[in-house]
């Protein structure tokens, strides 16, 4: 089935109940920002008319200042294919994380422990000390790497 045509039939109840109908994003401002009569709008909430494929676009970025919402509406278009949309974390690391990084990080000495024990303080992580960070795994991984390939040359068959 083509993803344009999940709207159709019994899918466009589907949408205006399991989607149009949860929306956080006032249906007013959905309106404006699709350029639609509020009558064509309720049908589209009351499954009464299929909602456009062409604008799930514009709809979704109508919901921009809800993310939940935009979340709701691409899962519902990516389900024929299996897939869920989730909302990407806000950049912050929750203590449940920290707690299990605090276990991998305890294979790091030096430089790579202290720079991710500094990042993950405040529990954000910017940009820069992300870049430190990674810059010291891959120095750790490159050091890992020769190790394995020294011990790789001493097995002897046997």
């Amino acid at each position: 089935m083509r993803t344009t045509d999940y709207f159709k039939g019994n899918n466009t109840e589907k949408f205006a109940f399991n989607v149009l109908q949860k929306l956080k994003t006032p249906r007013t401002a959905i309106c404006i920002d699709l350029d639609i009569p509020y009558s064509t709008y309720r049908n589209y909430f009351e499954g009464l008319q299929s909602f456009p494929p062409d604008r799930i676009a514009d709809l979704v970025d109508a919901c921009r200042e809800h993310q939940e919402d935009q979340a709701l509406i691409l899962s519902f278009i990516l389900e024929p294919l299996g897939r869920i949309a989730v909302v990407r974390p806000n950049g912050r690391i929750s203590t449940s994380s920290i707690r299990k990084l605090g276990h991998l990080i305890d294979i790091f000495d030096g430089k790579a422990k202290e720079q991710i024990e500094n990042a993950i303080e405040d529990k954000i992580v910017t940009k820069q000390e992300y870049e430190r960070i990674h810059s010291c795994i891959n120095k750790e991984i490159q050091t890992l790497t020769e190790l394995d390939m020294t011990i790789k040359s001493k097995v002897v068959s046997g």
